[in-house]
């Protein structure tokens, strides 16, 4: 689900207390997702950068978003996106 990441500095003690209770290797990957949902529910990525950044299609997306409660907002690009997926299809 989650490709290769950038390096962020994570504060140590928040670091040592997800590690002790997820282990090291969970930490990276949960680190991006939650930064990235954060991009969306501030606004500063659509739901359809949302679900590229965390290599998930449309319905995959959606459905994991819907699961975790993230309430959905819908942009302008998010429209266009959709319109174009919807076009392809139906060609």
């Amino acid at each position: 689900m989650h490709r290769i990441l950038p390096h962020v500095e994570i504060p140590s003690p928040l670091r040592e207390a997800i590690a002790a209770a997820k282990g090291t290797e969970y930490l990276n990957g949960w680190a991006y997702e939650t930064l990235a949902l954060q991009a969306y529910r501030d606004g500063f990525i659509s739901r359809g950068k949302l679900r590229s950044i965390l290599g998930m299609n449309f319905d995959e997306g959606d459905a994991y978003l819907k699961s975790i409660g993230v309430p959905y907002r819908m942009t302008l690009e998010d429209v266009m996106e959709d319109f174009q997926t919807a076009k392809r299809l139906h060609s």
